[in-house]
């Protein structure tokens, strides 16, 4: 299997998630129905160019982390501790965040973006690195993700983010599939109680068969 383009839609479904969401966004006249932002990523750099790809030619996809082809995952360890180090290795320390935080953040990236082509021992690997990152815990019982239940998993900002929330992951019930992401307030802030989910998002990744279909 060849990427080759890799379609992002953001905003492709916005709801609010309780009625004083819902109450707050008609004060704020926030617009529901703005039209999705879409982007695409081309093939990895040794593959051609779909013919009908626009954009592909402004950001082509790497085969790395962030943007990854499959061959590239297939290349990552699947022993959660060695696929901890390489990850370590790759997001490095070179911005504010500990290395602990930027490590979070590229996997939950790597969900993000690649959830839908993630081979099922890599990902097995990825659960388990991750629980071996300090400070990353498993949240309570089970959460509502816009109708549907999944298990969160997810860290408490540092100082350099935001510590009075916790990013989580959240997955469904079984752990083999993301369901998506939200922010939850931990320390009351702003004028927001402890346990408000501030933010939330439904992933829904397709794999298709050619290039310009949606699912």
């Amino acid at each position: 299997m060849k990427t080759q383009r890799m379609r992002r839609t953001d905003g492709a479904q916005r709801r609010p998630f309780t009625p004083a969401d819902a109450e707050a966004i008609r004060k704020l006249k926030y617009d529901l129905n703005a039209p999705p932002e879409v982007t695409d990523d081309g093939p990895a750099p040794d593959q051609p160019l779909p013919p009908d790809c626009t954009t592909c030619g402004v950001a082509r996809d790497p085969g790395e982390l962030f943007h990854p082809s499959p061959e590239y995952l297939a290349s990552l360890p699947t022993d959660p501790v060695r696929l901890l180090v390489t990850l370590r290795t790759i997001v490095g320390d070179h911005n504010k965040h500990s290395p602990d935080q930027q490590v979070f953040q590229a996997i939950k990236e790597l969900f993000n973006h690649a959830d839908g082509i993630i081979p099922p021992d890599l990902r097995a690997a990825l659960y388990r690195a991750l629980a071996l990152i300090p400070g990353v815990q498993r949240a309570a019982g089970q959460v509502d993700m816009g109708g549907q239940r999944g298990i969160a998993v997810g860290r408490v900002g540092e100082a350099t983010e935001d510590p009075t929330s916790r990013e989580d992951l959240v997955f469904d019930t079984t752990g083999r599939r993301l369901i998506g992401f939200r922010t939850v307030q931990v320390k009351a802030a702003r004028g927001v109680p402890v346990g408000t989910v501030t933010w939330w998002e439904v992933i829904e990744n397709t794999v298709v068969d050619k290039v310009g279909q949606t699912g």
